[in-house]
């Protein structure tokens, strides 16, 4: 067995031996949780199982999360109020519930304002700035509060701080596409001193100038800010932007002519990739490399390149560069005029490219899942957590005199005891099962309640927001009529409120919007369902199907829907006619059921 086996089954056991540490260590945390006093080492032990359950299980991490900004509150810390806020922020911010992340990063900020951490609060209004980009709010509040963070950078007199604040709003602009704004930025970052502390957000800055110049035409500008990021990554032994500054240099080369520099540069990405196990990279300019011999019409080197890649990407799943390069693949072969092997190539590029979008959209239902599991009641997980411990405890207790007993009981009683505390705890058992599933059917039944309840509110949200909207286009209709008998100064004020009105109705339409999609979310399953049985039902059924669901009476329908009463009891009748039932069945038990 050679060295390098020995190693690979050495950090093997040691990764095993630390998840049983792990796992042991989380089972004691809460085992004694109930039954720590001290509110300063209950918090520890709830940080501590934050930590544990952070990359295992969400319900749990965000329980405990809760909890320990509760101790925190208890303990009157400002310290620890803005550290636990920060935490549960962070959470949400890597599951996408951005909205949510940013009211706690806000808290967070009010604790280290008091404390007058500025370090702290620059680096929580960078991360504020960028969930407002990623979750898509508008543009100029992720700029504004960019510059929050960068004022209190500057009063936190720290310049790494300060330098990595100026690398973060380079960024922001760079993935706005605003280049010139991030030129400037970059440059601020590129000019301060190099040391230990700053060569890394400086090598990143030239980096990603290098990109801008790419985009700009700017090829000669490219190689020179690539080549002075790559001294940089080099002393500092940063691989990822060293493979990526060779890509730049070579499609900077390739861009230029300079076909024999390129083909050196993305050799040199390939060997860097493969020397450090990166096989998006490897796959990234091996496809980049396919390309370069298409333009250098090599097309048997691009063949291999461009199937390598394909192999792959099969191998690591890696669904993007697969379906690029089998559609690569097949417009060569097509060249070269193999045009069998170029119809092979292209259904599995169709093949790759459907695979990839029902992983995008599995992965998007998985997100929705997620951010609706976060918006259930932190107070239904405290009801469910005590009853687990109660259960434990139960446990523990029965198991603990059991063993008394029968220290203190001969040999005969030993295996008369045993004998019975087998049977004993079967029956337990069982009973707890029962319970547990009890527990659970009466927890389902509950949710239902909730989903019914939540859609029911939802609907009348949304007649009201319709109401207000239609209220508003009337008034604004009304407004508008009085405005040539006005002076200059009134037309001027009141074109503003008008102004001020439709940002407002904007911002209410969206939230139809917001309000549909959720019912649609909450009633997929449902309405799926009828589609199957009755494909003839339109949409307005069906949604009067769902309100029926939900028992609503046909007043609360008729101001949903704004209809009236007759008109909905005349829509009842015919739905009846259409689903079937008789005069004599109840609808609504009647779609309940369905």
């Amino acid at each position: 067995m050679n060295m390098k086996k020995i190693v690979v089954i050495i950090v093997c056991v040691f990764f095993s031996l630390q998840t049983f540490a792990n796992n042991d260590r989380c089972e004691n945390l809460e085992a004694r949780l109930e039954f720590i006093d001290d509110p300063n080492e209950k918090l520890n032990a709830l940080l501590e199982l934050v930590e544990i359950y952070n990359d295992k299980d969400l319900k749990q991490t965000m329980e405990y999360a809760y909890q320990a900004i509760d101790v925190a509150k208890i303990l009157e810390n400002d310290k620890e109020c803005a550290k636990t806020n920060l935490i549960l922020a962070d959470i949400l911010y890597q599951t996408e519930t951005y909205a949510t992340a940013i009211n706690y990063y806000t808290k967070a900020i009010s604790y280290y304002q008091k404390l007058s951490n500025y370090f702290m609060i620059s680096k929580i209004y960078v991360k504020i700035a960028f969930a407002y980009q990623n979750g898509e709010f508008q543009e100029n509040w992720s700029i504004e509060t960019m510059m929050e963070a960068l004022e209190y950078a500057k009063k936190s007199k720290d310049s790494e701080n300060l330098i990595q604040t100026l690398l973060s709003i380079g960024n922001l602009y760079l993935q706005q596409k605003n280049f010139d704004e991030a030129m400037v930025y970059y440059n601020q970052v590129i000019s301060s001193t190099v040391n230990s502390s700053t060569v890394h957000s400086i090598s990143i800055a030239l980096s990603n100038m290098s990109a801008i110049a790419i985009q700009q035409g700017e090829y000669q500008e490219a190689i020179r800010l690539a080549d002075s990021s790559l001294l940089l990554c080099i002393d500092n032994k940063n691989n990822e932007y060293i493979i990526l500054n060779y890509g730049y240099k070579a499609e900077s080369c390739d861009s230029l002519g300079l076909k024999g520099d390129a083909l050196s540069y993305y050799e040199r990405c390939i060997n860097l990739a493969k020397s450090i196990n990166d096989v998006n990279s490897c796959a990234k300019y091996y496809y980049k490399l396919g390309r370069h011999y298409i333009l250098d019409n090599d097309y048997d080197m691009a063949v291999d390149a461009f199937t390598l890649v394909c192999d792959s990407a099969i191998k690591y799943e890696l669904y993007e560069w697969a379906y690029n390069s089998f559609y690569q693949l097949a417009k060569t072969y097509a060249q070269r005029e193999k045009y069998k092997e170029a119809y092979n190539a292209f259904k599995m590029y169709s093949t790759y490219l459907d695979s990839s979008y029902y992983r995008l959209q599995s992965k998007e239902i998985v997100q929705l899942r997620t951010k609706y599991l976060l918006s259930l009641s932190i107070k239904e997980y405290n009801i469910k957590n005590q009853e687990v411990i109660a259960l434990k405890q139960k446990k523990n207790y029965l198991v603990t005199n059991f063993a008394l007993v029968i220290l203190l009981l001969s040999l005969l009683t030993i295996i008369f005891m045993i004998s019975w505390r087998n049977a004993h705890y079967k029956q337990l058992k069982q009973q707890e099962d029962a319970k547990k599933q009890r527990e659970l059917n009466e927890a389902q039944t509950a949710l239902m309640e909730i989903q019914l309840k939540n859609s029911k509110e939802s609907l009348v949200d949304l007649a009201l927001h319709l109401r207000s909207y239609i209220e508003f286009i009337q008034n604004l209709k009304d407004e508008l009529k009085t405005i040539p008998d006005m002076s200059v100064d009134e037309k001027n004020r009141k074109i503003k409120d008008i102004l001020l009105n439709l940002q407002h109705n904007i911002q209410l339409h969206q939230n139809m919007e917001e309000l549909q999609n959720r019912i649609n979310d909450v009633y997929k399953d449902f309405f799926d369902r009828l589609e199957q049985k009755y494909p003839n039902l339109t949409k307005s059924e069906k949604w009067l199907c769902a309100m029926l669901r939900m028992n609503m009476s046909t007043k609360e329908i008729a101001v949903i829907t704004t209809n009236s009463i007759r008109a909905v009891e005349t829509s009842r009748y015919r739905l009846r006619k259409k689903l079937d039932i008789s005069s004599d069945q109840n609808i609504v038990e009647f779609l309940q059921n369905l």
